[in-house]
């Protein structure tokens, strides 16, 4: 693929199914999220409670003050829908399935490949201590509306996880998940500093340096408001925040995760007492 022209902007409700897309094709590939959603190995399909869930939790995202999803549009690029060749790698493949289920099942809003402008990629950034007490930065603040939209939606999220058993999620591995995610806060998200909770960019795109532009977002924030940036991050990934000003501060260890496949997560941070 020729090179991508990208333009960054935030993410509005309209941009979901496009995000909903990339987590279940791309974002899959993280292995903590492929740990946890193992299911969809076995069965594509399963991905229909994702959709449900996730297209929940990124419209609480919009509307929290503390957070900014931003997204990396792709001018001009037209996205194929299949490959144009038979794909050797298993993760390459899966990925394929599961565009292909999408279409197919009309899961999501058609794709937008066709138009100017594609979504390719999204970060989503959260600003926590005394950013966040001041109602975030670069940000809306709620409206009545939205808190009342937010209600609705904790409500059918708070149904839905008591009565419905979950085909997508391994129910043992995403409790111990959270249980794991309360030390790393505890251990490491102290004080004041933009946390990347999540970039993802578009597998048929990857190389192109997409997430590289997400996250210069997030550095120049940072660096304006004389903060630092805090993410957690795979081996293979550690070369790519290195190459921006992080640095590895510590590991952290999802229970039960690492003893499956003997990886940790590397604690990576930019900006602020590192040597």
């Amino acid at each position: 693929m020729t090179a991508v022209t990208v333009h960054l902007r935030e993410a509005t409700v309209d941009d979901i199914p496009a995000m909903l897309s990339m987590l279940l094709t791309s974002f899959r590939r993280f292995p903590l999220f492929d740990y946890l959603y193992a299911p969809l190995h076995d069965d594509v399909s399963n991905a229909s409670d994702t959709l449900y869930f996730w297209d929940k939790r990124l419209r609480k995202t919009l509307w929290d003050p503390s957070r900014t999803i931003i997204v990396a549009e792709g001018r001009n690029c037209g996205l194929p829908s299949e490959p144009r060749e038979a794909p050797t790698q298993q993760i390459e493949r899966e990925s394929w399935s599961m565009l292909s289920w999408i279409n197919s099942s009309q899961a999501l809003p058609l794709s937008s490949s066709q138009t100017v402008c594609t979504p390719i990629g999204f970060a989503v950034w959260q600003w926590k201590g005394m950013v966040q007490a001041n109602g975030g930065t670069g940000h809306h603040y709620r409206s009545s509306l939205e808190h009342f939209q937010e209600l609705l939606v904790d409500l059918q999220l708070w149904y839905w996880r008591l009565f419905y058993h979950r085909k997508d999620q391994d129910a043992t591995r995403f409790m111990n998940y959270l249980r794991s995610e309360e030390d790393l806060e505890k251990r490491y998200h102290n004080g004041t500093f933009l946390y990347l909770d999540n970039i993802c960019v578009d597998f048929r795109v990857a190389g192109n340096g997409v997430g590289k532009r997400l996250l210069e977002w997030g550095i120049q924030k940072a660096d304006s408001l004389e903060i630092p940036i805090k993410t957690e991050t795979t081996d293979n990934n550690v070369k790519f925040y290195e190459n921006s000003g992080f640095k590895s501060i510590g590991q952290w260890t999802v229970k039960g995760f690492h003893q499956a496949t003997g990886m940790k997560l590397h604690v990576m941070q930019r900006g602020m007492h590192l040597e």
